[in-house]
C-alpha cells in the first residue's frame, strides 16, 4: 500500500541523482542509483517510485543505453502515466525524459512538444536551459535550423546565468553544429574551437569525440580531406558512448572510396561491424557497401543496396537522407537511360521532402501557439 509521506534520505538522495544526471556525472549517478536499489527495495510513496523510475530512464538515454531508456519508459512510467494525473513536483522530469524518450523514437514533432511543455514547468534556470538545449537538438533534426539556433542561443546565455559549465558547453557545441548546416563555416569553426577549449575537465571530456567528429564535417565539406581524416580518427580515440561512431566511419570510409583506396575500405567494412548498435547503423553503412560495388562495377548489388537503404530511410523519418539517396539513385538511373526508375526514384525524392517540409511546419506551429 502506497503512504503519501516522503522518506527524507530517499528524497534527498533522488535530488542529488538527478543533480548527477543533468551534469553529466554519469559514473556517481550509477553508483547513487546502486545505492538505492541496494537499500529501497520496496518504496512506499509512489511519488518517489515514479521519479526514480523517470530517472532512471534519463540516466539510460544520457548513457546511450537507449534501448534500455526506451523500456523503462515504456514498462515503467507510461503505466503509471494512463489516466493518472502527474504530481506537480514531477511535471518538469516527466515532460523533459518525456521529450527524450519521443526524441530516441525519431518522434521530433512529440519530442518538440514536451520540451515545451517542460520549458513551461521549470522552476529554476538550470531546467530552462535544458529545456532550450532540448528544443535546439530537436529542430537540428529536423532541419530547422534558425529556429534551433535560436533555442541554443537561449540556453547558452541561462547556462552562463547558471554556472553550469557542461551546459554552457553543450550550447556551444550545438551552435557550431548549426552553423555549419546553415553554411556559416567561418562561425561554425570559431564556436567549435571554443567548445574545445572548454573542453579540459573530466565532464567535458568525452565530448572531445563530438567536436573532432563536427571539425571533420567541416573540412569534408571543404573537400580538405586530409584534414577531414585526422579529425575523424582523433573523434573515434575518445570515449565512444558520446560520438556518433558509425557515421564517423561513413565519412572515413567514404573519403577512401574518392581516394580509390579500396583495399584500405575492405578492412575498415569488415573491422567496423562489431561497433553496429541499431538497424539504422546497417543501412548507414550499407550505401558505402553499395558504393563500392559501384566502384567495382557491380551495379547490380549497387541497385540493390541503395534501394533497400532509401526504403529504410524514407519508411524511419530520416528523411535528409532519403532525400540525398534518392537524388543519387536516380542520376545514376539516368546516366544509363532508365529514365522510368529515375523518375521513380526522384518521386520518393520528392516524397522525402515533402515529409519533412510537413514536420517542420508542424513543429513551427507548435513553437508559435506555445509563445503566443
Amino acid at each position: 500500500h502506497y503512504t503519501k509521506f516522503l522518506t527524507v534520505p530517499l528524497c534527498k538522495l533522488l535530488k542529488q541523482l538527478e543533480e548527477y544526471i543533468k551534469d553529466d556525472r554519469l559514473k556517481e549517478a550509477r553508483r547513487t542509483l546502486d545505492f538505492i536499489d541496494a537499500h529501497y527495495d520496496t518504496i512506499y510513496c509512489i511519488t518517489q517510485e515514479v521519479y526514480l523510475d523517470l530517472l532512471k530512464t534519463y540516466y539510460y538515454f544520457k548513457d546511450n543505453q537507449t534501448s534500455m531508456g526506451i523500456k523503462t519508459y515504456e514498462q515503467r512510467v507510461l503505466i503509471y502515466t494512463q489516466g493518472c494525473e502527474m504530481s506537480p513536483d514531477l511535471k518538469y522530469i516527466y515532460s523533459y525524459v518525456s521529450g527524450l524518450y519521443y526524441f530516441n523514437l525519431k518522434e521530433y514533432p512529440l519530442s518538440l512538444k514536451y520540451f515545451l511543455f517542460a520549458r513551461k514547468e521549470a522552476k529554476v534556470i538550470s531546467w530552462v536551459a535544458e529545456s532550450f538545449l532540448g528544443l535546439a537538438i530537436v529542430c537540428h533534426k529536423l532541419g530547422y535550423k534558425y529556429r534551433g539556433i535560436d533555442f541554443a542561443r537561449k540556453a547558452f546565455e541561462l547556462f552562463q546565468e547558471a554556472n553550469s559549465r557542461i551546459g554552457t558547453f553543450k550550447a556551444i557545441l550545438i551552435l557550431g553544429t548549426l552553423h555549419w548546416e546553415i553554411g556559416e563555416i567561418k562561425t561554425a569553426r570559431a564556436q567549435l574551437d571554443k567548445a574545445l577549449r572548454l573542453c579540459n575537465t573530466d565532464l567535458c571530456e568525452p565530448w572531445k569525440g563530438m567536436i573532432y567528429y563536427y571539425l571533420g564535417l567541416i573540412y569534408f565539406s571543404e573537400e580538405d580531406f586530409g584534414e577531414s581524416l585526422d579529425y575523424f580518427y582523433k573523434s573515434l580515440k575518445i570515449d565512444n558512448r558520446i560520438s556518433p561512431v558509425i557515421r564517423t566511419y561513413y565519412y572515413i570510409l567514404d573519403i577512401h572510396l574518392r581516394q580509390g583506396d579500396l583495399r584500405r575500405v575492405r578492412q575498415i567494412l569488415n573491422k567496423v561491424s562489431s561497433h553496429i548498435q541499431s538497424e539504422e547503423d546497417k543501412y548507414i553503412l550499407k550505401v558505402i557497401k553499395a558504393r563500392l560495388n559501384f566502384v567495382l562495377g557491380n551495379n547490380k548489388l549497387y541497385e540493390k543496396d541503395m534501394i533497400e537503404a532509401l526504403n529504410y530511410f524514407n519508411k524511419y523519418g530520416t528523411w535528409q537522407e532519403a532525400e540525398s539517396l534518392a537524388s543519387e539513385l536516380a542520376e545514376y538511373f539516368a546516366k544509363q537511360k532508365r529514365y522510368k526508375a529515375a523518375c521513380l526514384t526522384l518521386s520518393k525524392s520528392l516524397e522525402s521532402t515533402k515529409k519533412m517540409r510537413t514536420k517542420e511546419f508542424e513543429c513551427s506551429e507548435l513553437i508559435e501557439q506555445y509563445f503566443i
